[in-house]
């Protein structure tokens, strides 16, 4: 029965320490992929003439944005101008 135990918790310990070995590898292995991933991307100075680029598309879209807005809001004001005043109608009293 002794044997057992012991033979029982050794296999336990060599299954995890080999799962361990596995997952330790696999885990070396992605590091190393991304650090070779890392080293071989572009210079910092590339990166910024992109974001430049795209910080100036948007504050293009921004402005069109803004002159959109102007437009309606002028075309909404003349439209309220030419409406006639609204009329109001008496109060109704209701029992509370």
């Amino acid at each position: 029965m002794d044997e057992f135990v012991f033979f029982s918790l050794f296999g336990g310990a060599v299954a995890t320490a080999v799962g361990f070995a596995v997952a330790w590898l696999n885990a070396r292995s992605r590091a190393d992929r991304l650090e070779a991933q890392l080293a071989s991307r572009t210079s910092p100075g590339a990166d910024e003439g992109h974001l430049e680029a795209r910080v100036n598309e948007l504050a293009s879209q921004l402005d069109e944005l803004a002159r959109s807005q102007d437009f309606l809001h002028r075309l909404i004001t003349k439209k309220l101008d030419r409406l006639p005043a609204p009329v109001e109608r008496p109060r109704e009293v209701t029992p509370h």
